[in-house]
């Protein structure tokens, strides 16, 4: 399996064990991130994939360059979008 790395197209598996503990717009935005390909933009200091949400998101839940910061194992490299 190839190993994520900044400007890949991945798919979000599933939601993150950790979804739960996080505010209530914050995990409706991570279920309807589930199953759909983002564009991996960086890498936060923890080893977490910054995934560019904004075209999914920004319209549906407000606000404006909204990204998600997801750990590779709830992530798959994917074809990028032609």
């Amino acid at each position: 399996m190839s190993e994520i790395k900044v400007g890949d197209y991945v798919i979000l598996l599933r939601e993150p064990s950790w979804t739960s503990e996080m505010p209530i717009e914050t995990q409706q935005v991570i279920r309807f991130c589930v199953g759909k390909s983002f564009h991996v933009e960086g890498i936060d200091e923890y080893g977490g994939f910054i995934l560019d949400v904004s075209p999914e998101v920004d319209e549906k839940f407000g606000g404006f360059r909204n990204d998600l910061r997801i750990e590779g194992e709830y992530l798959r490299i994917v074809p990028r979008p032609s």
